[in-house]
């Protein structure tokens, strides 16, 4: 990991993410993840090793926070578990909320931020009121 510590090596990654992704629309013509048959020869999967760059990009990246307290992200860690029992249960009330308002938007990376936030505010926030409700014993509602 050390060696990804430099911004020489970050731009390497992101130039190397880059330019597999040019590869992949401009030369190879295809878009999106590929879809074959098994032991199928097709075009080379240049998406696998792009999603290898961009992962060592994001860890190199994120080796800089590491020593940074967030309190959200702190908060979000201690409640995950609990946010994975109870996002399910909010998942289907709050996709319709929207239409309930009113609101006819066609969905784009703004509105899954949006989503996903407040899903997951919502699920801190009820794991919160059952912690207080059931103290220790929240444990065996919500594993928290």
């Amino acid at each position: 990991l050390s060696a990804l510590r430099s911004v020489r090596a970050k731009l390497a990654l992101l130039i190397g993410a880059i330019s597999l992704i040019l590869v992949q629309v401009l030369i190879l013509n295809s878009t999106g993840n590929f879809n074959k048959i098994f032991f199928s020869i097709t075009v080379p999967d240049v998406n696998i090793i792009q999603k290898i760059l961009l992962c060592f990009l994001f860890i190199s990246l994120l080796d800089n926070l590491e020593s940074t307290d967030i309190t959200t992200l702190k908060k979000t860690a201690q409640t995950s578990f609990a946010i994975y029992f109870i996002h399910p249960l909010l998942i289907r009330p709050l996709t319709r909320l929207p239409n309930v308002l009113g609101f006819n938007f066609q969905g784009n990376l703004f509105t899954l931020l949006i989503a996903t936030a407040v899903m997951i505010g919502f699920s801190i926030a009820i794991a919160q009121i059952i912690k207080l409700i059931f103290k220790k014993n929240s444990r065996y509602i919500i594993g928290w």
